[in-house]
């Protein structure tokens, strides 16, 4: 049965009026079966559906990867410039922050880079992925979900 901890532990009604147990074997069934009917070819076919129809998306994704391939040439030389100006210095102070600043901005265009890449490169594995579920079909599916719903209730016993 599953319960609340708080009851189980006998700390009284005060701490938790919460007193409804649901049977383990009912939980995991149903856990199962929703889990059977979300992620199934069908239900993930029509979400990379909506994610490749989704244009505003892909439009957003080349608009900012064109700003920041624009951007990133003109963070490096500024990044280059405070570089060689804190090294000529013998106390650069504040020059020395802008440069750490200048530096940081340089890493964060290539991570946004790459991030977009990666967004659009997941698009296209995730199309791969429908299909081989499609391929599968039921009863593959049914044995995956068996084999983890086993062991999520080895998990939840531990």
């Amino acid at each position: 049965m599953y319960v609340c901890r708080a009851v189980k532990a006998g700390k009284g009604p005060g701490y938790c009026t919460n007193t409804t147990a649901v049977p383990r074997d009912e939980m995991h069934a149903a856990v199962v079966a929703s889990l059977r009917e979300t992620f199934s070819a069908e239900a993930f076919r029509a979400h990379q559906q909506r994610v490749a129809n989704d244009t505003e998306a892909r439009r957003q994704r080349r608009a900012q990867r064109e700003y920041w391939n624009a951007e990133l040439p003109k963070l490096t030389a500024k990044s280059a410039k405070l570089a060689k100006l804190v090294a000529d210095l013998d106390d650069a102070g504040d020059l020395l922050h802008e440069y750490q600043m200048a530096k940081k901005h340089v890493q964060e265009a290539k991570d946004t880079l790459a991030y977009l890449d990666r967004v659009d490169a997941d698009d296209v594995a995730a199309a791969a992925d429908v299909d081989q579920l499609a391929a599968t079909g039921p009863t593959g599916r049914r044995s995956w979900t068996r084999t983890r719903s086993s062991g999520a209730r080895s998990c939840a016993r531990s």
